[in-house]
């Protein structure tokens, strides 16, 4: 059966408006396992218990989906803890690792890579309040600038728009050559590369172009939502 590949819903965004769309995902029978690579909450944008209020009815149909769910902590989700307790249903990890068709596969939220959330963290705390008041009004600086940078990228090295153009691309790659196939989230952009080795997917986000990746017999594939 299907599987399906989700990530970056930031709940407590208010750029998250696909509720209704996640909600037929996770209440459909079409998927054997459905695996959220992390910042399913977000706690930097609101109080985690009030993103649980107002998202109780979505969290209920993901605990009560008839797929088996897995939930890969994020950089913005709450504690490994919490996020047991809230997704009570599910298995909830720091990574996951599976086989398909005989492949190994890597999931990892992907945030171990962003130089700036790891080395520097203080810098993204200054900015987010502009960031938080900015989405506020409807405009989309971050998702802006990831696009503007990886367009650049692309140009420079004379390559397609969807190759591996960022450093953190280009690390997940490198730490995982001994698996067939990487996916991650974090970045907000979508991407199925197979001119990598391994080949490198990302799940994109529901906020900016919203999509997740479906596996059907052996192919990924993007899916609008």
């Amino acid at each position: 059966m299907k599987k399906l590949f989700i990530s970056d819903f930031h709940l407590g965004s208010p750029l998250f408006s696909k509720e209704r769309q996640v909600a037929q995902l996770f209440n459909c029978s079409n998927y054997k396992e459905i695996y959220i690579l992390g910042d399913i909450i977000d706690t930097w944008e609101d109080d985690v218990n009030n993103i649980c209020e107002r998202y109780e009815a979505l969290i209920r149909v993901i605990n009560n989906s008839p797929a088996k769910i897995f939930i890969i902590k994020g950089n913005h989700d709450p504690n490994i803890n919490k996020l047991k307790f809230i997704f009570h249903s599910c298995e909830v990890v720091t990574n996951k690792e599976i086989d398909l068709n005989d492949k190994k596969v890597i999931m990892i939220h992907g945030d171990e890579f962003d130089d700036i959330i790891v080395k520097y963290l203080w810098i993204t705390k200054l900015w987010f309040p502009v960031h938080w008041v900015l989405e506020r009004v409807g405009i989309n600086i971050k998702g802006y600038l990831r696009e503007l940078f990886h367009s650049i990228s692309a140009k420079k090295q004379h390559k397609h728009y969807n190759d591996i153009v960022s450093d953190i691309e280009k690390e997940a790659v490198k730490k995982y050559s001994d698996y067939s196939i990487v996916v991650m989230g974090h970045t907000h952009l979508s991407k199925l590369v197979y001119t990598s080795k391994p080949v490198y997917i990302n799940t994109g986000s529901l906020i900016h172009d919203p999509c997740c990746i479906e596996y059907d017999n052996g192919v990924f594939t993007k899916k609008e939502l």
